[in-house]
This record gives structure tokens, C-alpha cells and sequence, in this order.
């Protein structure tokens, strides 16, 4: 009869001092470590299949970088890379996991360093395999606020909106071994990190790290946090002075980690088997604006520029000081151009994650979860790849940053085309339609 397996391990990947730092737009290199950042790996084996799941805390990761860490990894460790999932916290005071060539020296050498980092922590994971059950259960965390009121004009605004929608739940997982000892726990809630501001200067997991901390000094296991769907949520903060928004983060992090420890008693123990994975690469349209005299596509530079007054000659530069990218985008001199998405799902018996390489809408997060077969479905955004907002058709609508500016931030030739949503929850859907088939 199979058993369930899991091994994990950890790596400090905390930047070097002068490493850009990104989340705002514009450049910060870093000054020092407030406290440290983490790769966190989690391996399950059931005997026939193995999976990782490794939760970084870094902003974003580019899929090339994340295909780096699977050929450094995954032979070694014996994983598949559809079951390597590569988890970010969405931390504004860490660095992207991406590069190019005309990204400054330090960056370059992060990502370097950090590839052979995270899939060494990822093969020492899979060396300390041991039996475990599976425990899991869900509660509410009030962490985060709707941050996109409509103004007179019907567009979308980025600012604090109280009377908006907020997805508060907080998914939980806990591996523990025959006397009842934590293995690993698992938290998935959604709240962006960004309690600290442009003007902080040293890197920091902020608030799932704080989280992250307490839960690990009560249960003395490692603890993963997976990003929800936080695209159109903030935490219940604004920047103030520096030592309210350290105040704030900590205060947040107590609160998160609260959460998980009144829960995690009544964690039911769930079957931890079987283990499968699915992924796909989602081609999401793109739709280029016309330029108001020509009438021809506008360029990323172009489309800035009339948003920002950033000189199109000097587009590049900045964006490769704070967030060098470089998009996968096919049929970009065409007429229908598009962006690869990745969707990837993973099956912990009754458990699945639904995973979106894009800064997910928290209204996506709840329909995949009303939708899954599973007993409990953590959804993660951040995943596996970066492409951006992931908003709803009705978000879509209404414009905003998410859906106006961040496109242009990542290079993109134009915005996401309205049924980008729908296009990545049916791929979801199919996911759980091939992982859970008699459900």
C-alpha cells in the first residue's frame, strides 16, 4: 500500500547589498536586510508520483528562470517539471526573479546565484523523505481591503475602497508525521505585501514574513505561504511614516499568524492521496492600441508615454533599472498578438492548488473554489510565470491601473483582451476534470 511522503528544506535567498529591489516604479537597490528571504521547498512522494512546491519570496519570477530552476532541479531530485510548482509571495522589498541583457550588473548576478539556490534546497527537500498524514482545513483572516472604487467616470481607481468586495479566506495544510509532529504547514491567504513603501530600502519578506515566524516558533515546522488571488486587494494600510509602516507590517503578520494557529487544531486529517499535477501554457489575446494620429499599433513605449509623459526613448532605460522584462509574446508585429499564461494544478488527494503565473483577481480565486471537486482548493497567483493583472471581464470594463498601465510595465504590446479570465479558469477547470475524473 502507498504512504505519503515529505521532506523539506530551505535556502536564504536574501540579496546582496545593491541589488535593485522591485515592487514601485522606480529604483531602489537595496541597502541592507531587514529580515530574510526564503526559498522554501516542500516535496511529496506517494510513491509514484513526486511533486515540490517551493514558496519564494520574491516579487515575481520570469518563466525562464523558472525553467532554469526545473533543469537544475528536477532530475536531481527526481520531479517531473509539471510538478514542480514555483510559488512567489508578491514581496515589494525583494528583487524579480527576472532579467535581461541590459538589466544592471547586480541583477544579473542575483538571478544567478539564485537558480542553483532554490533547486539545491528542492534536491535536499527530496532527500529527507519520511511518512506523513495530511491535515487541512480553512478559515477567515481580515488582512486585506478592495482597492478599486469606481469614480464619477465609471473607471476604476487605485485606492482603499471599504465598501468593496474582499476574498477572506484562508486555506491551510498541514503535513505531520506518526506522533502528531508538523512536518509543514501551508498557508494560502490573499493580501498583497506592500504594507512597506517605495521609500524602504532593505529587503523584507514584510507581513507573510512576520506570519511566517510566529507559526514556525509554535509549530516548529517550516511554514509555505502561497499568495492568493490578491490582484485587486491591499492591505488594510496606507504608507505613512517609516516607523508606522513597519508597525503596520508587523501588526499584520500577527494577525495572519493568529489565524493560522486558532485553526490549526481543527485541521481535519484528509487523504493525502493520490499526488498528480497538470499544467498548461494559456495563450491569452492582447489587444494594441491604435495611436490617436496614425491609427498603427502603439508600442509599449509609445502606449506609456501617454500615460506617464516617459519619453519613449527613455522607456527602456527605466524599466530595466526596476523591473528588467522580457514578455513571451508571439505574433507581436501582427495584428492578433498573444501572451503564454501558465495554469498549473496540483492533486494532494483531496486537496488541489490552482495556480495562475499572473496577479489574479480575487473574484477568479472564489469561482475556482465553488468550481473544484477537491474537499479544500488553495488558489495561488504568482506562479510558475508573471504576465501581469488577470482581471475579470467586469473589472476589465472598468479600466484602471490594473487593466491601462501594468500591461505597458511588463512590455506587453497591448492590453489583455477581456475573456483573458475565462480563458485561464477553463483551463483550471480542465485541470480538475483530468486530476480528480470521478468527482
Amino acid at each position: 500500500m502507498s504512504e505519503l511522503l515529505a521532506g523539506t528544506a530551505r535556502a536564504d535567498i536574501s540579496p546582496p547589498d545593491g541589488t535593485p529591489l522591485a515592487g514601485y516604479a522606480w529604483w531602489r537597490g537595496s541597502r541592507g536586510v531587514r529580515d530574510p528571504l526564503f526559498a522554501t521547498a516542500l516535496v511529496l512522494d506517494d510513491g509514484a508520483t513526486r511533486l515540490a512546491i517551493v514558496a519564494l519570496d520574491l516579487l515575481a519570477i520570469h518563466e525562464s528562470v523558472a525553467r532554469a530552476i526545473a533543469q537544475a532541479a528536477c532530475e536531481r531530485a527526481g520531479l517531473s517539471p509539471d510538478g514542480l510548482l514555483l510559488a512567489c509571495s508578491h514581496s515589494h522589498c525583494s528583487p524579480v526573479a527576472s532579467t535581461s541583457e541590459r538589466a544592471k550588473p547586480a541583477q544579473r548576478a542575483y538571478v544567478e546565484a539564485l537558480v542553483p539556490e532554490v533547486a539545491d534546497a528542492i534536491v535536499r527537500a527530496a532527500a529527507t523523505l519520511a511518512p506523513v498524514s495530511l491535515h487541512a482545513g480553512a478559515t477567515e483572516a481580515s488582512l486585506a481591503v478592495h482597492r478599486r472604487p469606481l469614480g464619477p467616470d465609471g473607471k476604476a481607481l487605485l485606492q482603499a475602497n471599504p465598501e468593496g468586495p474582499v476574498d477572506r479566506t484562508m486555506a491551510l495544510l498541514q503535513l505531520r508525521d506518526a506522533s502528531g509532529k508538523a512536518v509543514a504547514t501551508v498557508v494560502n491567504v490573499a493580501c498583497h505585501p506592500t504594507t512597506l513603501g517605495p521609500r524602504h530600502k532593505h529587503a523584507s519578506a514584510v507581513w507573510p514574513g512576520v506570519m511566517r515566524a510566529e507559526v514556525e516558533a509554535r509549530t516548529g515546522a517550516p511554514c509555505l505561504f502561497l499568495q492568493g488571488a490578491t490582484g485587486d486587494l491591499n492591505p488594510t494600510h496606507d504608507w505613512s511614516t517609516r516607523a508606522a509602516d513597519l508597525a503596520a507590517m508587523e501588526a499584520l503578520g500577527r494577525r495572519a499568524a493568529a489565524a493560522v494557529l486558532e485553526a490549526l487544531p481543527a485541521l481535519e486529517p484528509t487523504p493525502g492521496l493520490p499526488l498528480g499535477c497538470a499544467r498548461s501554457e494559456v495563450p491569452l489575446s492582447l489587444e494594441p492600441e491604435p495611436h490617436p494620429r496614425t491609427g498603427r499599433p502603439m508600442s509599449y513605449k509609445q502606449a506609456l508615454w501617454r500615460r506617464t509623459h516617459i519619453p519613449s526613448v527613455f522607456a527602456d532605460r527605466l524599466l530595466d533599472s526596476f523591473y528588467p522584462w522580457e514578455p513571451a509574446v508571439t505574433g507581436a508585429d501582427g495584428a492578433s498578438p498573444t501572451v503564454p499564461l501558465t495554469a498549473q494544478t496540483l492533486r494532494l488527494g483531496e486537496v488541489a492548488i490552482a495556480t495562475h503565473g499572473a496577479e489574479t483577481f480575487q473574484a477568479i480565486g472564489v469561482a475556482l473554489r465553488q468550481r473544484s471537486p477537491a474537499r479544500l482548493t488553495l488558489v495561488a497567483a504568482y506562479a510558475g510565470g508573471m504576465i501581469g493583472y488577470l482581471p475579470t471581464a467586469e473589472d476589465h470594463a472598468h479600466g484602471g491601473y490594473e487593466v491601462d498601465m501594468s500591461p505597458y510595465l511588463y512590455r506587453l504590446p497591448g492590453r489583455l483582451a477581456p475573456d483573458s479570465a475565462s480563458r485561464a479558469t477553463d483551463a483550471t477547470i480542465r485541470h480538475f476534470d483530468t486530476l480528480f475524473p470521478q468527482q
